[in-house]
């Protein structure tokens, strides 16, 4: 997996629980266009702490990328709802 570490726009949900899910994210390429990848499974979700009052998430997920099932890695800061593709 390449570090990319670049902000995205990402569809998710909470369940009953309160978790959350992520369905869906687009990303903006350096080129300007945008590609939107479908989530197929979420591998890991590890919490963790960003600062003493902020946590955030790390989840690992399975993702198609031309036509082949590739992984991923989203991080969230649950404080500031701000989303970022980390590597891919």
């Amino acid at each position: 997996m390449n570090l990319i570490n670049k902000p995205i726009s990402v569809v998710y949900e909470f369940d009953n629980a309160g978790i959350i899910n992520p369905h869906k994210f687009i990303f903006t390429n350096e080129a300007g266009m945008e590609n939107e990848f479908n989530i197929k499974r979420i591998i890991r979700r590890d919490k963790e702490k960003l600062a003493p009052d902020v946590y955030g998430y790390t989840f690992t997920c399975e993702i198609i990328v031309d036509e082949k099932i590739a992984l991923c890695d989203l991080k969230v800061n649950m404080k500031t709802s701000e989303w970022i593709l980390f590597r891919m």
